[in-house]
């Protein structure tokens, strides 16, 4: 905040990531809070979009060795079981990074041992 924006008893906010300015009153300052809850539903919105992007969904080994070459994330059911974990990380490199929270209530089949799984997790290679 600089003299002329005390002069003209306003501020200016610029959102860093996409650089959108708006000019906010003093006596709209109670306003802020708004300001900064929106600012986290974007960059949220935004984060998630990129993930969503980076993340491939595969459903068998033969494909996830493929996919895991290229880099990046996969999706896959996992049976739970430690070894396959293991062995996953040990032919490929890659291995669980996040178990998510939000899973969907679907099941399949553990892209390495076939077992029934009710879970997904994300591989990747670790670095």
């Amino acid at each position: 905040m600089g003299p002329k924006d005390i002069e003209k008893q306003k501020v200016v906010l610029v959102k860093r990531y996409n650089k959108e300015k708006q000019d906010l009153s003093f006596f709209d300052i109670s306003k802020i809070q708004n300001v900064l809850d929106d600012i986290q539903k974007e960059m949220l919105a935004a984060a998630r979009k990129i993930l969503d992007e980076m993340v491939i969904d595969v459903s068998d080994y033969s494909q996830f060795k493929s996919a895991i070459e290229k880099g990046g994330f996969l999706r896959s059911f996992w049976c739970g079981k430690e070894q396959c974990e293991e062995k996953i990380k040990e032919e490929t490199g890659a291995d669980i990074r996040v178990i998510p929270f939000d899973a969907d209530d679907s099941s399949g089949k553990c892209v390495y041992c076939s077992n029934q799984s009710e879970s997904k997790v994300i591989f990747a290679h670790g670095y």
